[in-house]
């Protein structure tokens, strides 16, 4: 559900009711129309950061005053923890930027597979750069029942609904902050000792 608003008072509102129950389990994006500019180069004009939470499968877009301008459901890694290697299923904490907006139609089709890379990734990739790791990013799904959830092999998933509005609202070199799950705390603990 995408809900348009001209006043931060009915998003306050909208938004306070909206998780007082908990979200209801539908996406929900909050947009004005002075925050999805970008430059031709497709960078946010006014950089906007991005906040993953994996414990709340949520996404929140930030104007750079702090004010909430939009929340999205998400998918995450099927692994518990912090990234620790290609592969292992986890998606990545900490702080990171999009590197790069990618149309994942136009990349060469895996023959093994039947759906192609733009069904499979939506209509964007955003890729982050992730020191250590490549093909980390936040893209769209041919999936969308599978959200919220911990299915992907790291990447951030939305709808592509959502990934439409999410992609007038950021650039590269916007900044994302991932947070860790309590669960991912304890098994990195785990893991490591």
């Amino acid at each position: 559900m995408i809900v348009f608003f001209y006043d931060n008072n009915q998003i306050v509102c909208i938004l306070l009711l909206w998780m007082l129950l908990g979200g209801i389990g539908v996406p929900m994006a909050t947009v004005s129309a002075q925050d999805v500019s970008t430059d031709s180069t497709g960078r946010a004009v006014k950089l906007n950061q991005v906040v993953i939470s994996k414990r709340d499968m949520r996404m929140i877009v930030l104007r750079p005053t702090g004010d909430t301008l939009a929340v999205f459901r998400i998918a995450c890694g099927r692994n518990y923890g912090h990234k620790q290697r290609e592969w292992d299923c986890r998606t990545p904490e900490g702080r990171f930027v999009i590197a790069s907006v990618e149309d994942p139609s136009v990349w060469q089709k895996d023959m093994a597979k039947t759906e192609s890379p733009g069904e499979v990734y939506g209509p964007r990739f955003f890729r982050l750069k992730t020191p250590g790791f490549t093909g980390i990013g936040i893209h769209g799904t041919s999936k969308p029942e599978l959200i919220p959830g911990r299915i992907t092999m790291g990447c951030i998933r939305l709808s592509n609904k959502d990934l439409y509005v999410f992609s007038k609202l950021v650039g590269v070199d916007t900044e994302v902050s991932i947070l860790p799950d309590k669960n991912d705390t304890i098994n990195d603990l785990l893991t490591n000792y």
